[in-house]
């Protein structure tokens, strides 16, 4: 039993991977406990520990798919507008998961199965639920997003292309049932050079209707390669080297984040 998607990775991590604490899992108690025979098992050596900023860094798509999901997790919830949608990597991973379920269920049904194998699917089983957790809290973040910026998304087609199909459909609705209920409940009471949904007085020092990502928000970065000087305000200038972390406005790094150069955490 394997995890083939979480295993394949060439890159040192800090402490043994899932599949090397499984196979020790029966050696991992402080407490000698009886055991009956065991299946023998070979386990490559573990690598010595070390900070993930020390290891060479990998650009985002060149890591296992659940390291890549985690990280386009992290990147979603700290942004403040719509990031692509990875549906590829959403379908390879679900489709994995599905996998591994059906094999659960097999060797669970099989009364050839051991007393450690059966525990040894209890742990995949929580590495799975791991996984899943983290694919809804991704789908729900992305929702929340459309829905609080729905009319924003409408205007903008740049960000449409960021969605999958189903997420504009959503976005697309949703906007129509806010600018319905708008219209009935409010605007209908009011003078028809005012009742545009879309009016911008932002020049003016007022804020605009339609909620907008607020792209001054301060978001963490850790830098995948060097990026060069990045320009701030009054002139200033910083040096983002590849490895660094800095506290910096989400509209100044924003064109470093869609080419791959940066992370958020």
């Amino acid at each position: 039993m394997a995890f083939d998607w979480v295993q394949d990775d060439d890159v040192p991590m800090a402490g043994p991977s899932f599949m090397q604490r499984v196979q020790n899992a029966m050696r991992d108690d402080d407490v000698p406990v009886a055991r009956g025979p065991t299946i023998a098992t070979t386990t490559a050596p573990v690598a010595q520990p070390v900070s993930r900023l020390q290891r060479d860094i990998l650009p985002i798509e060149e890591r296992p798919i659940i390291q890549q999901l985690m990280q386009h997790w992290l990147n979603e919830r700290a942004a403040p507008d719509v990031l692509p949608c990875r549906l590829d990597l959403l379908n390879d991973i679900l489709e994995k998961l599905s996998e591994q379920a059906s094999l659960v269920t097999r060797l669970r049904a099989d009364p050839d199965t051991s007393e450690e194998e059966h525990f040894q699917m209890m742990l995949v089983q929580t590495e799975m639920e791991r996984v899943r957790f983290i694919v809804r809290s991704y789908l729900r973040t992305r929702l929340y997003k459309l829905e609080n910026l729905a009319q924003y998304v409408m205007s903008q087609p740049g960000v449409q292309a960021n969605l999958s199909a189903t997420e504009l459909q959503h976005a697309r609705n949703y906007s129509k049932l806010v600018a319905n209920q708008f219209n009935s409940a409010v605007m209908v009471n009011l003078p028809e050079a005012v009742r545009a949904l879309d009016d911008d007085s932002s020049d003016m020092g007022i804020p605009p209707m339609v909620t907008q990502p607020v792209w001054r928000q301060p978001v963490f970065i850790h830098a995948l390669r060097d990026c060069g000087d990045l320009d701030l305000n009054a002139g200033e200038k910083l040096r983002i080297e590849k490895g660094s972390i800095h506290l910096l406005p989400y509209e100044r790094v924003q064109p470093h984040l869609s080419r791959g150069e940066i992370e958020l955490i």
